[in-house]
């Protein structure tokens, strides 16, 4: 299956693509739940695998670049892969140190292996067999010890996972995807992945963009109260965050 020609990466190599998407962590729910939730964690995982001595970083469909950019900081060897130039254009402004490749995984191999490979954002969206080719792919290109960190950005188990697929019945048509946490965990494993490690995040739903205001004041605080005082169960959260190991 070539990546380029599929439905998913199709859609992020139009032209201005890349700073129409760059505007969505601008203001709003991704911005703070980026700066508030997904940086501080993978800040936190990055120095964990930093001190076990992980050096070389792949950032899989990095896109405008925000990973790999943070990955910057903790790891010596940086590449950046994406089939979209608009896409890397706007990762190229960002990124000081990192190797920006615009490349097919799938139909051009990369030359070298690594310590940690990242992937966000992308196996809610892609279609199943190119879900499943790319997590082989990433299997092959991943050191023995090293780490696979991916997320999920709409659990199906979520406030909004279960309106999103409420609507998907009733249109009887796919609007937006969900996945479970399970269903992720079997593609993982398919692929000869083990999860060792998950962080459920994003407990306030996201409502839309008009009520930026909300996010800002209750972002945090909701997420504080409902991690550690368990308002709602953690699989309820809105995403998770895998770190897997090879079998």
């Amino acid at each position: 299956m070539n990546t380029k020609n599929s439905g998913y990466c199709l859609s992020h190599i139009s032209n201005g693509h890349g700073v129409f998407y760059d505007k969505t962590y601008e203001s709003g729910y991704y911005m703070y739940q980026w700066i508030e939730l997904e940086k501080p964690l993978l800040k936190k995982i990055f120095q964990d695998m930093r001190d076990k001595g992980m050096k070389g970083h792949l950032d899989f469909a990095c896109g405008t670049g925000r990973i790999a950019e943070l990955g910057e900081g903790y790891f010596d060897k940086c590449l950046g892969v994406d089939v979209s130039e608009e896409m890397l254009d706007v990762a190229r402004s960002r990124c000081k140190k990192t190797t920006l490749l615009k490349q097919d995984v799938l139909e051009e191999n990369l030359e070298d292996k690594f310590n940690v490979i990242t992937a966000f954002r992308f196996f809610l969206n892609a279609e199943n067999e190119l879900r499943k080719n790319i997590l082989n792919v990433m299997n092959e290109l991943l050191e023995d010890d090293g780490y696979l960190v991916a997320n999920i950005h709409v659990n199906s188990n979520s406030i909004l996972g279960y309106v999103y697929r409420i609507r998907n019945k009733l249109l009887k048509k796919n609007i937006a995807n969900t996945m479970s946490f399970k269903e992720f965990e079997k593609y993982l494993g398919d692929a000869g992945f083990v999860v060792s490690e998950v962080y459920w995040y994003s407990y306030l739903p996201r409502i839309g963009w008009r009520f930026p205001w909300l996010y800002k004041l209750f972002m945090t605080p909701f997420e504080k109260i409902c991690s550690s005082v368990h308002l709602l169960p953690r699989s309820m959260a809105q995403c998770f965050l895998v770190v897997a190991i090879k079998k």
